[in-house]
Parts: structure tokens; sequence; C-alpha cells
């Protein structure tokens, strides 16, 4: 598995990332598109999505390549 994610693990990353995305965003937007906070909200999605999916791969880094 160590192997795997050496010389995969950020390419998993960033397509775990694209597809969350997409998701978070397609809902974001069937939710919030009437609205004044659409902006707003697609940016908390943005930056929320991107810590979670950082500090995943730092976590998975840690345990993986000990």
């Amino acid at each position: 598995m160590s192997g795997i994610w050496k010389k995969h693990g950020k390419v998993i990353c960033v397509v775990f990332y694209i597809i969350a995305l997409v998701f978070q965003l397609m809902v974001t937007t069937l939710i919030w598109k009437e609205t004044n906070l659409f902006a707003v909200m697609l940016i908390i999605q943005v930056v929320i999505t991107t810590i979670a999916v950082w500090a995943a791969y730092k976590i998975a880094n840690r345990m993986l390549l000990k």
C-alpha cells in the first residue's frame, strides 16, 4: 500500500478533490442560486474542501509512509 500511495497519492487526492468540489458546488448552486449569499457560499465551500483534502493528504502521508 505504501508503494501505491508513494506513486499515486497526489493523483488520488486531486481526483477526490475535483469530485468533492463538483458535488458540493452543484448542491450549493441548487440550494443558494437565487439568494444574495450565493458567492459567499461558493467561496466557503471551496475553502472548506481545500482544507479538508489537504489535511487528509497530510494524515495519509504520515500513516502510510512510515
